[in-house]
Formats: C-alpha cells, structure tokens, sequence
C-alpha cells in the first residue's frame, strides 16, 4: 500500500539510447537482442519501435531508418509512435554507442523490478481473497519466480569457444591431479567401486534412486547423506514419507550399530548406551537439513533449497520420494510427474549441486519372469525421469525374490545389486555390495567376506527399511 502513487522502476532515457544506437550502429544489434526483449521497454512507443526491429532481425533483413520505417508502417505503430520525425529524434541524441551494451542490462533490470513488484501485488491481492487456496497462490508465487530467474539466466554471457576450451583443459588438469593422489572430484559415496564409477556425486546432476518398495531406496541415500556429511559437506533431505524422528532413528542406529528392532523397543544393554553416546558425539558433529513437511511439492522445496544454498548450508539434496509429491491441479499424473522431474534437473543445474530423486518401479517388475531386474522402462507414470536425470541407479535384492545364489555359486543373502542403467557422463554397470538389515548398513562386495553376526545381527523376519 505504501506504493500507491509511485512510478514503476523505469529508465526512459536509456531505453531511447538503445533504441538510436541499434538505427545507427547494426554492429550493437546482436548484443541487444541477446539481453531484451520487447517487454523490458517501459514506454509503449518504445516497445513497438523495438518488437519493430526484432521483426527484421528474426527475418534476417537490414536494419535502418527506412526498414524500421516500413515495418513500422505494415505493423499500424508509424503513428503511434511520433511518426517518422520520431526515429530521427532517437538517433540524433546518440554521440556515441559504446556504452549501449550496459544501458541495455540496466534497462532489463528495470523491467525485472516491475516484473516483481506487480508480482507480489498479485499476490498480496490473491492472499487476501479468503476464496483462494493459499497453497496455490504460494505454488503461483513460487512459478513467477521460477519464471523470473529463468529469464536472468537466459541473460548471462555466453563463453567464447576459446574460452570453453580452456575451462576444459583446466578441468582436465584438476582431474588428472586428483587421480594421481586418489581423490575424487565429486562428493564421496558410501562405496568404493561406486566411487570409481562415478567419480563422486557431481555437482549439477539429476540423480534418480528407483526400485520396487522393500528394496531400501531411504536407507541407501541415508548411508550416502551420511557419507556426505562426515566429508563435511552439508546435505539436505526433504522426507514426504517418514518423520524427520525416524530418519534420524535410523541415522543413529548406522552410526552406533544398534539393530533398529532393540532402538525402537528401549530394551538396550549397558554396552549399547555407550556405543549410542559415542554415535551421539560423531553425529552432533555432522551438519544435516531434515525436511518433513507433509505435502511439500518441487516449489516449496526449490524455494527452501535456495534459502539454504544462499546461506552457504546445502551442498547435496535427497527427495524421498518423487511418487509423493504434489503437481499443478487439473493436469494428469505424468504430466505432473514430468513437471517434477524437469524443476530437479533445472534446480541441480541453478544451484550446482547433486540432486537426489527417489522413485517408485511400475509393478511390472514383480510379474515379469527371470531375475526381475528393473530396467529404464520400469520408471513409474513417465519416461521424463529417463530423459531429465544424468544418471539412474536401480536397486536390486536377488534374495528378496528367492534367487539365493548367483551365477558363480555365491550366496546372495545380504547382497544387493546397484544396477547403474543411465549415467550420462560415465559408464553404465552393476555394482555388487553388502547390506545389513537391521541397522541399515552398507560395505563394499567381498565374495570370501560377510557381515559379522556378533557385531551386526541380522533380525531374520524383519523387512529392509
């Protein structure tokens, strides 16, 4: 209210230069073209002036006096616009077109100011309307912003080749001195061929975790957030599923290697209290975001992310699980689910780190016949996730369909299978590794090894988280 009177951000001079240097300097055109649009002008005489020559630019003809005369003239705007003493007006002031290039950012920044400012007065109106649901309104809010940084990110310099291929060496040089002293360049995962696979989670890609339920898609991703923060990176999980309570119970029993059965009955030895003490000690330590807000759609986790990267406190997102989320009303599911996985991607790419989407399986696993593997067809309600996701890892217990050996003769009780199907960066493969049910802890595969039965009991009747 207290901008009732006042002038939207506008900067009329300017727009007048740019408009007078691209009449007479056609070597400013390309530059302009590439930061404005005909909406970021304020004035109307303005804006048609310049949707004038965009036209002869999309239509790749000469831009001049007359051309923009014409074009003027066939689009009914010559005399809107002050006629043809208008133009000469424009290009007369101009003494130099040096400088047009910033007057054009500060022209689009004045148009992002009055892009905001009648956003959040839509928005104060709709939150005042007592008839609108407030969590569309908020999802409306969240899409012009969306909106918004998207066109600020079409806005950024494009790299010369040049100077692409010298970020390439440089990036070449920085990995051939971490594989020479064995680091990885990504953050680390919870196991070691995983990390020679990958590389480390990288920075800007979509990955998606799916398999059937049971298979212990949460407890994987735990066992990689913990990995993650004890190398002090800072990740964040956002739940739609479990209570931030119970994530932590599982996280605190990985760490103390106490079965989840005995945690969530009390009934602990005195030894245990210790080992729950020390876990304790190492945990307080970790710097971990636990999200568990019921109904939470990729806005809402998109907006938090940010708030979280800006405060320098988010270096890796888990979502649990993708199935769950929420999507705009009156579209169908895989036109939702598309929606989602494409706003993973973009955020992954925005705030350049790892994202982690979890994902149900279609049941058409469970019927088909053999070993059952999941394969890239198996994504659940659309082929989007394939198409947007840099790498797809499926999860894969043979036990859990009664295959209790392998191809060699190996027992695969407590073996799971990470079947790496997409990884648009690296190799494709499958990756052996060890699981202990009750405490939800992941090794690397060693045929001759097991878990220890005294340090690790294995609860037989009891499901994988």
């Amino acid at each position: 209210m207290n901008n009732i009177g006042k002038l939207p951000p506008q900067a009329i001079d300017l727009e007048e230069a740019v408009i007078g240097s691209m009449l007479i300097d056609k070597n400013c055109i390309d530059d302009i073209m590439i930061i404005l649009h005909p909406e970021c002008f304020y004035k109307e005489s303005n804006q048609n002036i310049y949707k004038a020559i965009k036209g002869l630019y999309d239509d790749s003809e000469n831009i001049d006096m007359l051309t923009v005369m014409q074009r003027l003239t066939k689009n009914n705007d010559l005399e809107a616009i002050g006629g043809a003493y208008r133009l000469t007006e424009l290009t007369q002031s101009i003494g130099s077109t040096y400088n047009v290039t910033t007057h054009a950012k500060i022209v689009f920044e004045k148009y992002i100011a009055r892009e905001l400012i009648s956003s959040a007065n839509d928005n104060i109106n709709l939150a005042y309307n007592d008839s609108n649901d407030i969590m569309d309104v908020l999802n409306r809010a969240n899409n012009t912003l969306d909106r918004i940084n998207d066109l600020l990110s079409n806005k950024k310099r494009t790299k010369t080749f040049i100077e692409n291929i010298e970020d390439s060496i440089t990036g070449l040089e920085k990995r051939h001195e971490n594989y020479s002293n064995n680091v990885i360049t990504g953050i680390q995962t919870p196991l070691a061929e995983l990390n020679k696979l990958t590389n480390g989670w990288q920075k800007t890609d979509l990955i998606v975790i799916a398999a059937r339920p049971g298979m212990g898609k949460t407890s994987f991703v735990l066992a990689c957030l913990r990995e993650a923060a004890s190398k002090g990176y800072k990740p964040a999980i956002f739940s739609l599923e479990m209570s931030s309570v119970k994530l932590t119970d599982r996280l605190v029993c990985a760490e103390a290697d106490i079965p989840s059965d005995r945690y969530r009955s009390g009934n602990l030895e005195d030894y245990e209290w210790e080992l729950l003490r020390q876990a304790r000690q190492k945990l307080d330590k970790l710097d971990i975001y636990i999200d568990d807000e019921a109904g939470a759609d990729i806005n809402y986790i998109k907006s938090k992310a940010r708030t979280l990267k800006r405060k320098g406190q988010c270096d890796m997102i888990i979502i649990d699980y993708m199935q769950l989320m929420g999507g705009e009303k009156g579209v169908n599911r895989e036109q939702q689910i598309s929606e989602i996985s494409r706003k993973s991607k973009l955020m992954a790419k925005e705030l350049e780190i790892p994202v982690f989407q979890l994902s149900q399986l279609n049941r058409s696993v469970e019927t088909r016949g053999g070993n059952k593997k999941p394969m890239l067809s198996d994504l659940r309600e659309s082929g989007s996730i394939e198409q947007d996701a840099d790498m797809v890892i499926f999860i894969y217990r043979p036990e859990y369909y009664g295959i209790m050996e392998d191809d060699e003769s190996n027992s695969t009780t407590g073996v799971g299978v990470l079947i790496i199907a997409k990884n648009r960066e690296g190799s494709t493969g499958e990756i052996l590794y060890r699981y202990n049910k009750s405490i939800t802890r992941y090794s690397d595969y060693n045929p001759d090894s097991q878990f220890n039965a005294v340090d690790f009991p294995v609860i037989s009747n009891e499901e994988p988280f």
